[in-house]
């Protein structure tokens, strides 16, 4: 921002005037080396990239283990109702003798 400010005397009355200027200045300024054939835009993208094959890579691992955890609760499952089934078995076979 620059500031001018005049005060001016003129002759024997003290007639002074003043007068202020502004005017808002802005400047900016990159050097032209500092992004060489692209590459600071280049290593932004592939971050990016990886972020988002992270991301990814993540929810494939989540999904996988949800899968797994199913599989395991259907085994479960499957498992108790032959331990039911063969103590239920077992209980006819004892009420018979």
């Amino acid at each position: 921002m620059n500031l001018n400010i005049d005060s001016t005397s003129i002759g024997t009355n003290c007639h002074h005037s003043t007068s202020i200027s502004l005017s808002p200045f802005l400047n900016l300024q990159q050097s032209l080396w500092k992004d060489i054939n692209g590459v600071l835009i280049r290593t932004v993208v592939a971050r990016e990239q990886a972020v988002a094959r992270s991301s990814l890579y993540l929810l494939e691992y989540e999904r996988k283990n949800i899968l797994l955890k199913a599989k395991f609760a259907y085994w479960d499952l499957a498992y108790l109702r032959t331990v039911v089934d063969l103590k239920k078995l077992s209980l006819e076979r004892l009420k018979k003798i």
